[in-house]
């Protein structure tokens, strides 16, 4: 800003008061311009800034003094209007320097504004490092031009300068790196559309089997491919330096492998178009081949689906028997996944269908495997409650309150047996007949509990090893089935003895099979042993043994509550108990092998004959009549207390014969080859048959039965031989029943001891 010129004393009052006017209005011109006052002024207040600051507060000063001597002077006399002006020149002075320092700060920030401005529009390419760095390097140069304008340095204005040229050269780089990737993005791209539309001139939208181009045109479109990727690999973005030379060189080898491309094109759509024609015929003998293949798999689906509607339950046996309903689950599961794999277009789905219609068959398998076992288990649990149902309280003859409530508790863990057992067959899961048959089990332990209370006869104890304990209530007796003569295993067991005919014997089917056939690693046998356990006594009786794989039938005697199988922890046997009219009878010779019970339905005398043959074992053959049959285990006779008339016995062979009263059992308990023959005694010469007892022998044999002096046996014995002439055995039928006579006299009178 200029001074004004000097006053005269020639000036007015106006004069002054325009002098006035008009340099206040510099300084509001000049204080609006202030660093920092403007919007969006980005610059830092510098040195130079506070000098011009100090300058301008100057201006303002004189100015107030000028305003003040102004408003007390009189402006009518010279001196005042003078001394007014005299007032009014430093604050004109201190505005020109201001003006001075801003022109110079001015000159020195437009540059910087200018770089900064441009910077913020520069547009930086995608992942570019380079570029990266060389903004980086433009905006830390600009950050010393910055910081070398704000200092108060003798040569900022040169060092902002060179801070600035360097700003504009990276500037200039980034700006030249993303020309470069307009162009090079525009030359790759160029080549990518002729190489796509060439190749699709060519090759069908979608690939297809058997199309091949010729070589010559393979190797061209290589090469257009390769130069491709080099070109792009030239305008990596990490490529320093220039790097369109490079991607030009690039593209021109792609175009000249174009230029072979389009070349043959013509010829090679040619081969494509046959090439095409002949893939379409095999396409058509495919369908072809997929519809035979799409009809077959419906057959066998439409078969399975028969086949499913013979075996399918009604809607009402689901709804009743849920494990039912969840087999009939599996089989639609399995038509579904076959149905499905049909429709599908998978190349394998002749394989998937198969697959799923055999596991729905399997399934078909197991639903009739559960109807069968839900028949099975109904049909025993309908059994189980119409026994119960047959042990009316009102036939019970207890005579005591004790008795009494021990019957009324058996009674009552039946029922609860039996509730136990519906539960189960009505629960899906796992192991489902196991739980019936353990119910089932309980509920029959209970009955022959119970039945033996009701006889009087002493009630049979089961025990249970703390490892039968510890498990669930249907794993404690694995042997159980639906049959409640039947049992089942693996390793040693305890079978509680429930009889076909109450009161009577019966007949054991006992069969093992050991886990190795190798004798020398079983160890012993197999052992069958005949055990009396109540709650007066336990008794244990021979075992009856097998070797190897092996069965046998075996005569229960009565009074046996038990039967205990000893054999290796991986043997697996079965167990079957049954009436001894089962037993096959004898009628003239009979051959075979292995323990047997026979059976003679004739009456009258008759004389039997028996022989057995083992290599070095044990065998025993013995008829057993129908007094021997009611004889208790305790007194008397062979083979686990059997009450039985020996006819041979011996160690490898055995040979024998005696006279026998029918009907009775023949007991061969041998592991080798035997033979059984009865003769009936009108075939018998006379000689040889037995004199008939008289009246005195019967009164002399049973006063030395009831005696029971030392060897007491063998004297009754001689004295039967002496009036009867028969010596060749001892026991004979007659001798039999004089000593039975006697003990169940015996066990009339303990029994109503026992009473009383």
């Amino acid at each position: 800003m200029e001074p004004g010129p000097s006053p005269e004393d020639t000036v007015s009052a106006a004069a002054v008061d325009e002098a006035l006017r008009a340099f206040g209005a510099q300084l509001r011109e000049a204080t609006e311009g202030e660093p920092g006052d403007g919007v969006g002024d980005a610059r830092p207040v510098t040195e130079a800034d506070l000098i011009a600051a100090d300058f301008l507060d100057q201006a303002r000063t004189a100015y107030q003094n000028a305003l003040d001597r102004a408003a007390t002077a009189d402006l009518r006399r010279a001196a005042e209007r003078q001394a007014v002006l005299a007032e009014l020149h430093p604050g004109r002075q201190a505005l020109c320097r201001f003006a001075e320092l801003r022109r110079k700060e001015t000159r020195l920030w437009a540059p910087i504004g200018t770089l900064r401005e441009a910077l913020a529009a520069c547009r930086l390419p995608a992942a570019d490092p380079v570029a990266e760095a060389a903004l980086t390097r433009a905006e830390t140069a600009l950050a010393r031009a910055v910081e070398a304008a704000a200092g108060g340095a003798g040569d900022r204005a040169r060092t902002v300068a060179s801070a600035l040229d360097t700003a504009r050269t990276a500037l200039d780089e980034v700006n030249r790196r993303h020309t470069e990737e307009r162009t090079m993005a525009a030359l790759i791209g160029a080549l990518r559309e002729r190489l796509d539309l060439a190749r699709a001139g060519l090759l069908p939208a979608e690939p297809e089997d058997g199309v091949a181009l010729p070589e010559r045109l393979l190797d061209a479109i290589r090469q257009a491919e390769e130069a491709l990727h080099r070109a792009a690999a030239a305008a990596t973005a990490t490529v320093p330096g220039e790097r369109l030379p490079a991607v030009r060189a690039s593209i021109r080898g792609g175009e000249a492998g174009l230029r072979t491309l389009e070349a043959g094109r013509e010829k090679a759509a040619r081969q494509l178009e046959r090439d095409r024609r002949e893939r379409q015929r095999e396409q058509a003998k495919l369908a072809d081949e997929a519809k035979q293949l799409s009809r077959k798999l419906s057959r066998d689906i439409a078969s399975f689906r028969r086949d499913m509607a013979l075996a399918r339950p009604s809607e009402a046996q689901c709804a009743a028997d849920p494990v039912l309903a969840a087999g009939v689950d599996r089989v639609d599961a399995a038509l579904q996944v076959a149905a499905a794999a049909a429709r599908g277009g998978e190349p394998d789905r002749k394989q998937l269908v198969a697959q799923a219609l055999q596991q729905g068959r399997s399934a078909l398998g197991e639903l009739a495997g559960i109807r069968a076992e839900t028949t099975e288990l109904a049909d025993a649990v309908v059994g189980f409650r119409r026994r119960l149902a047959e042990t009316a309280p009102q036939e019970d003859r207890a005579t005591d309150t004790a008795e009494a409530a021990a019957i009324a508790a058996e009674r009552q863990d039946a029922w609860l047996a039996l509730a136990a057992a519906e539960a189960a067959l009505r629960t899906p899961g796992g192991h489902r007949a196991r739980r019936v048959c353990a119910a089932l089990g309980d509920g029959r332990a209970a009955l022959v509990r119970l039945s033996a209370l009701r006889r009087g006869e002493p009630v049979p104890l089961e025990l249970a090893t703390p490892d039968e304990l510890a498990r669930p209530d249907w794993e404690r007796h694995p042997t159980r089935s639906a049959d409640r003569f039947r049992f089942r295993g693996t390793g040693p067991a305890e079978v509680l003895v429930d009889r076909p005919e109450p009161g009577r014997p019966a007949l054991v089917e006992f069969s093992v099979r050991p886990p190795t056939e190798d004798l020398s690693l079983l160890g012993d046998r197999s052992h069958l042993a005949f055990v009396s356990r109540t709650g007066a006594a336990t008794e244990s009786f021979e075992g009856k043994k097998l070797t190897g794989t092996a069965q046998g039938v075996f005569l229960l005697p009565i009074g046996i509550t038990h039967l205990k199988v000893a054999c290796d922890p991986k043997a697996k046997w079965t167990l079957r108990l049954a009436p001894t009219t089962e037993a096959p009878e004898v009628t003239g010779r009979l051959r075979g092998q292995g323990p047997v019970v026979l059976r003679c339905t004739g009456h009258g005398a008759r004389l039997l004959r028996a022989q057995a043959l083992t290599k070095d074992d044990n065998s025993y053959i013995g008829y057993v009549d129908a007094a021997g049959e009611r004889r208790s285990p305790r007194f008397g006779g062979f083979l686990g207390g059997l009450a039985a008339d020996l006819v041979a016995n011996g160690i490898g062979e055995a040979r024998g014969e005696r006279w026998v009263e029918g009907p009775g059992l023949v007991v061969v308990d041998s592991i080798g080859r035997w033979e059984v023959e009865t003769t009936a005694e009108g075939s018998v010469p006379k000689a040889a048959r037995p004199k008939a007892p008289t009246a005195e022998l019967h009164r002399e044999l049973r006063e030395l039965v009831r005696a029971r002096e030392p060897l007491w046996e063998l004297m009754a014995l001689r004295l039967y031989q002496a009036h009867t002439g028969v010596g060749r055995m001892h026991g004979t039928p007659y001798l039999r029943a004089v000593i039975n006579e006697v003990y169940l006299a015996a066990e009339a009178e303990r029994e109503q001891a026992r009473q009383l």
